[in-house]
């Protein structure tokens, strides 16, 4: 019984869709390597005399910090004039009190160079990130990216998301249990005054 192809021509087929997507497949690790050793290259040469790179205000820093990470490159020893981008970051700690989202974007720069969101000088990010709370918003910061990083950067510190600062959102909390599909368990809600 034939099912209108025979096995030589199957095979023929086979042998065609191989040769043409062939081509297609992905670069191999060591031209992936050498795509990433040329982009950590350049990166490093675009490093600042004060261990900044250069962007759009001090959370350009933190993105070269992810990217060099990312790479595996170890950010503490990538330095320009004997500071690193780990250096620049801790003195910019001013600037980061002012903006949760750059808060956030230095609390997960310290954390992939293995380094604590407590500053020297006592400043604690991931404080400023959870001052940032606005229960009536339910956000962090003040637009949604803030908000993103700062998720990222609590969740990377291993801090509790979303505490409800507001009455109203505890009471709505709380009032879940007294929906049908739960049994009824009697609970004092415990909510800020």
């Amino acid at each position: 019984m034939t099912y209108g192809i025979s096995v030589m021509r199957w095979m023929a087929l086979v042998a065609a869709l191989i040769a043409l997507v062939l081509p297609l497949a992905p670069v191999s690790a060591q031209a992936q390597n050498s795509a990433i050793d040329r982009a950590v290259a350049y990166m490093r040469s675009q490093q600042q005399p004060d261990g900044s790179f250069a962007g759009f205000g001090p959370g350009s820093t933190a993105d070269a910090v992810f990217a060099l990470s990312a790479a595996g490159v170890n950010v503490a020893e990538v330095k320009q004039g004997g500071k690193s981008a780990i250096d620049y970051i801790r003195s910019q700690a001013p600037s980061a009190a002012k903006d949760a989202g750059v808060a956030a974007k230095f609390v997960i720069a310290l954390l992939l160079a293995g380094q604590s969101p407590m500053l020297p000088d006592g400043t604690n990010l991931v404080q400023i990130i959870e001052n940032s709370y606005n229960g009536q918003t339910a956000r962090y910061g003040n637009d949604v990216t803030a908000h993103a990083y700062a998720l990222i950067a609590l969740r990377a510190a291993g801090q509790p998301l979303g505490q409800p600062q507001s009455r109203r959102h505890c009471l709505a909390r709380h009032l879940r249990m007294y929906l049908p599909k739960q049994p009824f368990q009697p609970q004092r809600p415990t909510c800020p005054a």
